[in-house]
Formats: structure tokens, C-alpha cells, sequence
């Protein structure tokens, strides 16, 4: 979220999610509140990587400029103000805030009275879609009666965009590697609540999805990349071919010995740990780097499998997986993807 004035000018920079500031904000609401009242209001539970810990830590740890702040808006928002359009944040990315009622479609004085906020602080909600105004005079090359419209969390247009339908589920990879399924009605709470997993909605006509995920997805292949390719580079670039293409070629055909915990930038669901570490175990002296680049594949998907199992155990059973993003180009991932799930 990003701090601005009346003027809808940064006052300081933004906390984005997987920052550890927050951590501490935590017990101020689950002294008022437990993960299965929040979730029954939020459609989520209780995590650290919500927008509202990071309000509280600018309050509780960086008074100057939470007092210059006229309210918080996300990156989203942010670009609208930028634009000179009157900021508002859509429902898909307010109920990522653990501020918002997902069936009221509106902020939740419950929650923010919990923690001592006001919904002053937070911009006004619009569905996606919605027309917030025209661009006017601008430096953009774009025309004046440009719309501007509200958008959407990434991963719900995702799901949007993938055509998700009952009994399917969107496998997306980027920097998170993400599941998203559309809901036909609302999941079992328990078991919602006991695996970290949410549920929220897009357009607001009753519509529900939810979404499962690693903060660890095509980031460590990057960090593979980055720290352990070895003559990948230098033959990707001479051929003029993508270095992932030539990093994930010529993988061993069998399971490989080691096991991948992908908790790098911590994890996700349904653990949501955000003191874990990453580890690549059982690591040989013949152990080559192409059994290190499948291992990592496997140990990200042996995650999305667990998230699928959990799904199952709440109602949601997952038959068929529609891929976006980068890995979707690759048939070795989508192959491993393919085994290591059990679905096309």
C-alpha cells in the first residue's frame, strides 16, 4: 500500500506483501478476532501479508508519516491518482487488504474497529470494470475520452481470463507460482480456514473464486539462472533461444533424488510461514545441475499437488488444469506439471 497526502502524493514508499513488517501487528486483531471470524467476514484468514498489518506497522512504528497520510492506496489505485482520476480500489483487491467484507461488497468496520482504523484511511471500492473516468488532457499519446476503468487482482483475472469453470483450475506461473479455481458455491469454511486458504470476489454478481500458491514459482528458476547456470547462458544466447528453454532441456527422464523445499521468499498456502527457509537436500558430489533444475520443477508442483489435495478435502475437486504464464510455453514443465498432478 502507498502512502499519500490530500493530494494523492507519495508521503513514503509502499510495503508490498511479503515483507516481514506486519508480523508484529498480528495479535492486535486476533485479541479481538479469530481466523474463523475473520474469514467469515474477510474470506480470508488471518496472515501477515495483508494490507492492514502494514497500515498498522506505518502507524506503530513510523508515526511522522502515517500522520501525513491521508489514506493508502494500492498500486492500482495508485496509478488512477497518478492519472488524475479520483482513486478507488476494486473488491478483488480490497479483500486483499483483511479489511473488506467479501458479501457486503464494502470495508468492514468490525475488522477496522478491531485494530483501532478508520475507513477513512482507505480509498472507496468500485466492482471491476466500473468506469471511474476519462483520461482529459494528458502526455500520453492517448485521447482524451480515454475510460479508465477499475481492474482486477492479478490471479482472479487470471482465472477470469482462462475461462475457469467448475471442476477446472487455473495453474499460472511467474514470479508466484498460483492454482485458482472458480466456485460454484461458498467452500467449506473449516477447512478453508485450517489450510490458509481464501476465497473472494471478482465481479461482484455472486461470483466467488479462490486461489492456492507458492510466493517461490518461476522466481527460483530465475534464481537457479541468476546463481548456478552454467554454460546455459552463453548457448542460449548464441543460438538466440530463451535460456529457460535451454535450462530446462535435456532434464533426467526419471524422478531425480532430491527434494526441493521452495520456500525461498517463504511460503504459501496452506502454510503460510513467513519464517521459513528454502533447501535442496540430498545433494551428491555427482549430483549435475540439470537434476537440480528438475528437482526445483518438482519441488514447486509436489506444493501445487498438496494445494489440490486440500481443495479436494473442502468440496473443490479439480479434474482439468489450464496453464498461463511463462511455463505454459514449455511442454517439460507442463509434462512434469502433468505427472506430478495426475490431470491433464
Amino acid at each position: 500500500m502507498v502512502p499519500v497526502d490530500e493530494d494523492n502524493k507519495p508521503v513514503g514508499n509502499a510495503i508490498i506483501g511479503f515483507d516481514a513488517r506486519g508480523q508484529e501487528s498480528v495479535p492486535l486483531l486476533r485479541d479481538k478476532l479469530n481466523d474463523r471470524q475473520v474469514f467469515d467476514i474477510a474470506g480470508h484468514g488471518i496472515n501477515s501479508f495483508h494490507s492492514i498489518f502494514k497500515i498498522l506497522w506505518r502507524r506503530d512504528h513510523d508515526p511522522d508519516t502515517f500522520a501525513r497520510t491521508k489514506r493508502f492506496l494500492s498500486f492500482g489505485d495508485f496509478i488512477q491518482a497518478s492519472l488524475g482520476i479520483e482513486p478507488h480500489i476494486d473488491y478483488s483487491m480490497a479483500s486483499r487488504t483483511l479489511a473488506f467484507d467479501v458479501k457486503k461488497l464494502d470495508w468492514s468496520p468490525e475488522i477496522l474497529s478491531a485494530v483501532g482504523l478508520s475507513t477513512d484511511l482507505l480509498p472507496p471500492v468500485a466492482a471491476p470494470g466500473t468506469n471511474l473516468g476519462t483520461l482529459g488532457p494528458n502526455d500520453l499519446g492517448l485521447p482524451e475520452d480515454c475510460v479508465v476503468a477499475a481492474g482486477l487482482h492479478d490471479q482472479p483475472a487470471g482465472i477470469l481470463g482462462a475461462g475457469i469453470q467448475p471442476g477446472e483450475s487455473m495453474l499460472a506461473t511467474g514470479t508466484v507460482i498460483c492454482l485458482g479455481v472458480h466456485l460454484e458455491g461458498l467452500p467449506e469454511a473449516q477447512a478453508m480456514v485450517e489450510n490458509n486458504l481464501c476465497y473472494y470476489p471478482t465481479l461482484g454478481d455472486g461470483q466467488y473464486i479462490s486461489i492456492a500458491y507458492n510466493f517461490t514459482g518461476g522466481s527460483l528458476l530465475k534464481w537457479y539462472r541468476d546463481n548456478l547456470a552454467g554454460d546455459e547462458l552463453p548457448e542460449a544466447k548464441g543460438c538466440g533461444k530463451d535460456p529457460y528453454d535451454i535450462i530446462c532441456s535435456g532434464l533426467p527422464e526419471n524422478p531425480t533424488d532430491l527434494l526441493v523445499l521452495p520456500h525461498f521468499a517463504t511460503t504459501g498456502t496452506p502454510w503460510l510461514d513467513d519464517r521459513a527457509l528454502g533447501a535442496i537436500l540430498g545433494m551428491r558430489l555427482t549430483t549435475t545441475r540439470k537434476e537440480v533444475v528438475k528437482a526445483i520443477l518438482e519441488g514447486l508442483l509436489h506444493e501445487i499437488r498438496l494445494n489440490s489435495e486440500i481443495y479436494a478435502e473442502a468440496g473443490v475437486d479439480i479434474q482439468l488444469y489450464k496453464a498461463i504464464g511463462g511455463a505454459a510455453r514449455s511442454e517439460t514443465w507442463m509434462q512434469i506439471a502433468a505427472d506430478i498432478l495426475g490431470r491433464p
